[in-house]
């Protein structure tokens, strides 16, 4: 994703870092490298779907128990203190 003003070498940059993203994880469309294509590389739901060729709902219902899994952990950690 271009920020404005942003230096055209970081812009290609990032777009070469997707590419390697989307070849290291072309065959596995597990949690964890969706989580990855979107937090690391900065990927949207969209992409994530058509890059791994499973339904956009599959991706946000992942996403979604993903991110509900992280809060259950950081509540229980909160509370053990």
């Amino acid at each position: 994703m271009k920020e404005p003003n942003e230096d055209p070498v970081v812009t290609e940059l990032k777009r070469i870092t997707k590419l390697l993203a989307l070849s290291l994880v072309k065959n596995e469309a597990s949690l964890r490298e969706q989580i990855n294509l979107l937090n690391q590389y900065e990927f949207h739901q969209k992409e994530i779907s058509e890059m791994l060729q499973i339904p956009i709902g599959t991706v946000k219902s992942n996403l979604a128990r993903a991110r509900q899994a992280k809060t259950k952990k950081v509540q229980e950690r909160e509370n053990q203190d």
